[in-house]
């Protein structure tokens, strides 16, 4: 007996079998390559092969992580393709932001004419050229980290930073590493918004004023009350402990963030100086 073809009824079978099992897989929320939904490579693999895309779920991603912040986080295990997911919602409004902060207000220029007013000018005068060329230097990629590469500074330097000290302080929730990465993706993410208002007030004003300062400082107290509220809903904070753990998280993650942030300008200046 040869190998039997297989009939027109049980192709069809085969194809109802295998468009069963990929339902379920989906109502489960598992991937069908087969990854858990909790794997890093997952994440990963989102990052270099889906990022290009835009969901449809744009306006309710945007409202639900206002509304509540700990389902959009949950849904991207349990529920695929309900949000949009965290790398792409970076991109979209990290991208939104620089269009607006290079494409209609100079905003590199702003940036630098700020760090001027900070800095010493008889101080700078008095260096040595290398040493003012590489100061120049380390501001430049600051700035450009600022406003061209926001969504990467965004998703490679700010919510890793966050995440590591989330999971360290909330080590008694049993949550993975890569429910912190996400939560604070997201979070990092929606911080954009609330630097829209100084950043039309600039717009408005043609460059910087005491108005958009005000703005500035206003926004950034706001983004960080609204970083309590994300870990509130995810975490279900209740007690004043949970409170303090939580701010503490977020100073720890902010300062190691900026560290990571300074070591990379300096390093990036440095090469830029010596080495290109």
């Amino acid at each position: 007996m040869g190998n039997q073809e297989e009939t027109p009824g049980q192709a069809v079978a085969s194809q109802q079998e295998i468009g069963s099992q990929t339902a379920e897989k989906q109502a489960s929320g598992q991937p069908e390559n087969g990854d858990s939904p909790y794997s890093l490579n997952r994440l990963g693999r989102e990052l270099v092969s889906d990022v290009i895309n835009v969901d449809s779920g744009l306006p309710g991603t945007l409202y639900d992580l206002f509304k509540m912040p700990g389902v959009v986080v949950s849904s991207y295990f349990e529920e695929p393709g309900r949000y949009m997911k965290p790398f792409r919602y970076a991109l979209f409004l990290g991208g939104f932001y620089v269009l607006l902060a290079t494409g209609w207000l100079d905003m590199q220029h702003i940036l630098r004419e700020a760090f001027s007013q900070i800095g010493n000018d008889a101080m700078r005068n008095d260096m040595p050229g290398e040493v003012k060329t590489f100061l120049d230097n380390v501001q430049r990629l600051g700035i450009l980290l600022s406003t061209k590469y926001l969504s990467l500074n965004l998703i490679f330097l700010m919510a890793p930073s966050l995440a590591v000290t989330s999971y360290l302080m909330f080590r008694g929730t049993k949550r993975k590493f890569v429910q912190h990465a996400v939560l604070n993706l997201y979070s990092s993410a929606q911080i954009i918004l609330f630097s829209l208002a100084p950043l039309i007030a600039l717009m408005a004003g043609g460059g910087r004023s005491a108005t958009s300062d005000y703005m500035g400082y206003a926004f950034t107290a706001i983004g960080m009350v609204y970083f309590i509220w994300v870990y509130k809903n995810f975490f279900g904070l209740r007690y004043s402990e949970d409170y303090a753990k939580c701010v503490l998280s977020l100073i720890l993650g902010y300062l190691l963030y900026f560290i990571v942030l300074t070591l990379l300008q300096v390093g990036g200046a440095a090469i830029w100086q010596f080495v290109l």
